[in-house]
């Protein structure tokens, strides 16, 4: 298999193409991977992209127009943010294919056409207008908490109920899933989570419609750490060396971060005291006794001071002879 980095590639659609030849992508890792010929002899299905603001600008119609005359278009998927959006099957159509897409948010949207290849094209949709105002409309920092203010716009179909809810996706969740109401300049927070999240509205209106938009993402951080033990007994057998490391996939980790390092007999219900605290990453307990069962552990925060911390566990101290 070939491993070449994909930035040395031209990436289009699945296929990355490294000097006039083309191989499969294999984008979870990234690399790229089973050959598949000459670039020049493969056959990509075309694709055309539109956007057209409604009157009311409250969403924008994207007009797709795709073809492959060979073998065929199978299925068009219109992506945002990673998450597939909506699906279209085909059964190997080789005609022109003209397709809409009613698109309620701005940003950029991908759309993915599969032939005998994949082809894709991202386009970005601006100038929408929701039916609310968020105050922010999203916040790229990582906090433990976030809060956004809802403002409901005046429009001349009364509002009569309002929902909201928060999700990891940007995929439109379903009416019947909205269970919490708000009144229009409530104050709606969300803490307890991690990773990013939006803040979707539902409204219901006098004549009976519904509307359903969100927000951009905010960006939660409320797990810890991965913290990493690496130990080493003494050759005397009276102390154990660990050395410590900690990594934050969310908000990091401070440049030096602090460490708390604790000890206990395993008979011992609690660790007491940490023996040492700072920002060194090595440490050794010493004067321990002999065979005997000892639990490790050490402690650190993140840049949200969210505590992650790892344990060693009935760690056992032999007597061994000291070297000649």
């Amino acid at each position: 298999m070939i491993t070449t980095e994909i930035e040395k590639a031209e990436v289009k659609g699945d296929v990355a193409i490294v000097d006039g030849y083309a191989y499969e992508l294999e984008r979870s890792i990234p690399k790229i991977g089973r050959y598949l010929g000459e670039a020049n002899d493969l056959i990509f299905p075309e694709i055309e992209a539109t956007v057209e603001l409604a009157a009311d600008a409250k969403t924008a119609v994207i007009t797709i127009t795709a073809i492959e005359e060979k073998k065929g278009i199978n299925k068009i998927e219109i992506w945002q943010a990673g998450e597939k959006l909506e699906e279209f099957e085909y059964n190997n159509v080789r005609e022109e294919i003209i397709r809409e897409y009613t698109a309620k948010q701005n940003g950029k949207y991908t759309i993915k056409v599969y032939a005998d290849i994949m082809n894709s094209k991202t386009i970005e949709i601006k100038g929408t207008l929701t039916s609310v105002k968020f105050e922010p409309e999203g916040n790229n920092e990582w906090k433990n908490k976030h809060r956004a203010k809802v403002i409901i716009k005046d429009t001349e179909d009364k509002v009569i109920n309002a929902k909201y809810q928060w999700t990891g996706s940007v995929v439109e969740p379903g009416y019947e899933t909205f269970t919490e109401s708000f009144k229009s300049g409530d104050i709606i927070t969300k803490s307890g989570v991690t990773g990013e999240y939006y803040l979707w509205i539902l409204l219901e209106t006098e004549k009976g419609k519904t509307n359903i938009c969100r927000s951009e993402k905010f960006n939660f951080d409320n797990k810890g750490p991965l913290v990493t033990i690496t130990k080493k007994e003494n050759e005397i057998g009276e102390a154990i060396s660990i050395t410590v490391s900690a990594k934050d996939e969310q908000a990091g980790m401070i440049e030096n971060p602090i460490f708390n390092y604790y000890i206990k007999k395993v008979s011992d219900t609690e660790y007491g005291v940490a023996e040492y605290t700072g920002t060194e990453n090595n440490y050794t307990f010493n004067g321990l006794e002999k065979n005997i069962d000892y639990d490790i552990k050490v402690t650190t925060k993140d840049k949200c001071n969210n505590i992650g911390e790892q344990k060693i566990r009935n760690y056992i101290l032999y007597r061994r002879a000291n070297k000649q």
